[in-house]
């Protein structure tokens, strides 16, 4: 067909491969050399598949991310804040297989090196290794450099067995920061995953000491991070724990609404659902 320069949008454009928008695009019935844009982004094709140039945009017409392809492999992609500062570089070496990324802060501080995540300040916060034995090891440190737990995930096993371990006076120590956002900027980011197994520890708690649990609901719901203050209150809600809750909680102004709007929610879709029960009376 030439060099042409499409609409995203155009009837006559077709993508063959649904799973991959970056290969088999044809155009009129022939596979599609030229550029594809529209208001969010613009890419090259060659022979139907993207190879060269692509970038992408925010809204305000500042650019979000540019790539570069070839023979519809994304071998490196640059992403922006609005600001125009960077926020990310991923890159795919085809030869080795091999992935490497890299993110920053508004501020410029590098947060992610592959698989080492970094406090604000420079100080690991998060490594992921992997062994020769193929198993992957995570470990979580407060800012003070102590780790606080890990979390090894065997792969030669189907299915993959994990096995996580707490330092229990560090977890004690340092629970209630680790759930504080340092990038608000970043909170989509992959790291933030990691806070599951923060959350994990809380039902290890739930299991052993009943009375400690509450005292950890009582303070994440006055948790600095709304996020997790409705993430607490819609575990109490869903799992009717309500009633184990002081009066003090259930009557302030935001705890108490917050409950009370989520159990609503829960009541409406599963009035039949389980209650957990504890010993401790209400």
């Amino acid at each position: 067909m030439g060099n042409l320069t499409i609409d995203a949008n155009d009837a006559e454009l077709e993508y063959r491969n649904e799973g991959n928008l970056l290969v088999d695009v044809y155009y009129k019935g022939e596979l599609f050399t030229g550029v594809m844009e529209d208001q969010h982004e613009r890419i090259a094709y060659r022979n139907g598949l993207a190879h060269g140039e692509g970038v992408a945009y925010y809204n305000s017409g500042k650019i979000y991310a540019i790539s570069y392809y070839e023979n519809g492999v994304d071998l490196k992609s640059t992403t922006f804040f609005e600001s125009g500062q960077v926020n990310k570089e991923d890159s795919f070496d085809p030869t080795t297989g091999n992935y490497s990324n890299k993110a920053w802060n508004l501020a410029g501080n590098l947060v992610r090196d592959n698989h080492t995540v970094y406090y604000n300040d420079g100080k690991i916060k998060q490594v992921r290794e992997v062994q020769d034995t193929g198993d992957f090891i995570r470990r979580r440190y407060s800012k003070s450099g102590e780790c606080m737990y890990e979390v090894i995930d065997s792969r030669p096993n189907s299915p993959v067995k994990r096995e996580t371990s707490y330092h229990e006076k560090v977890m004690w120590a340092n629970y209630h920061d680790s759930l504080v956002e340092e990038n608000p900027e970043l909170a989509n980011s992959d790291d933030k995953n990691e806070t599951f197994f923060i959350w994990m520890w809380f039902w290890k708690i739930f299991d052993e000491d009943e009375k400690k649990y509450l005292e950890l609901v009582a303070d994440l719901l006055k948790h600095p991070e709304k996020e997790v203050r409705r993430t607490i209150a819609n575990i109490i809600a869903l799992h009717k724990l309500n009633k184990y809750l002081s009066k003090e909680i259930l009557e302030d102004p935001e705890s108490g609404s917050l409950l009370e709007e989520l159990t609503a929610y829960h009541d409406a879709r599963d009035p039949d659902r389980e209650a957990k029960t504890l010993v401790i009376k209400a």
